[in-house]
């Protein structure tokens, strides 16, 4: 797999882009217009341009990085990528549309994987082509930052699927954790409860703010 697609220009796609192409991959970038896509793009390279800054990257890498990122406007292109990652807006509906559209050019061994936080995978690989070759990457924002990755597999995600996507993950520097397909997977199972018991304990007068 040295080829990776990213649906989603926004902050959470053009972070995953922009790791993914800093490992050594060739990413093509997608949105709803190749325009957000440029658009995307030329906000890593602002990102980029800060690294070196910094001291943090070498100009000539962050060149390279950013020759390594392809705004595409449709997903034909993606027909070449071994892994395609979905990083759209967190709507059930405009993800499964993003599937069903995507799997029409997905390659008979490619895996389609979705950044979601929270929505069934089991329930979304119903819209993709193969559900052995569906799976999770929750990552977390801002991406080049955050080191965690939660990996969810649903019911028919295949392992191969899991050992390949995991493989990806630690070429970019990432640490996995693996979740099963349940509802708030790790991270926001444990988050959200936290957050309400912070809730209480000001209404109750325990602490201030």
């Amino acid at each position: 797999m040295d080829k990776v697609a990213v649906i989603g220009a926004g902050q959470m796609g053009a972070g995953i882009a922009q790791v993914s192409a800093q490992a050594g991959y060739h990413v093509f970038l997608s949105d709803v217009s190749v325009d957000l896509a440029e658009k995307g793009k030329a906000g890593i390279g602002k990102q980029l341009a800060r690294a070196v800054d910094k001291g943090k990257l070498d100009a000539a890498e962050a060149d390279a990085v950013l020759g390594r990122i392809q705004p595409v406007g449709d997903y034909a292109p993606m027909a070449e990528a071994g892994l395609v990652i979905e990083a759209a807006t967190e709507r059930e509906d405009i993800k499964r549309a993003i599937f069903e559209a995507v799997g029409k050019v997905l390659g008979p061994q490619a895996i389609l994987a979705s950044n979601t936080s929270s929505i069934p995978i089991t329930r979304m690989a119903a819209a993709s082509p193969d559900a052995a070759r569906f799976v999770g990457v929750h990552f977390f924002n801002p991406v080049p930052v955050m080191g965690l990755i939660e990996l969810i597999r649903g019911l028919a995600t295949s392992d191969a699927t899991v050992d390949a996507v995991r493989g990806y993950a630690e070429r970019i520097g990432k640490r996995v954790v693996q979740a099963n397909d349940a509802p708030g997977f790790i991270v926001n199972r444990i988050l959200l409860p936290m957050l309400n018991e912070a809730c209480f304990a000001l209404g109750e007068g325990v602490a201030t703010i």
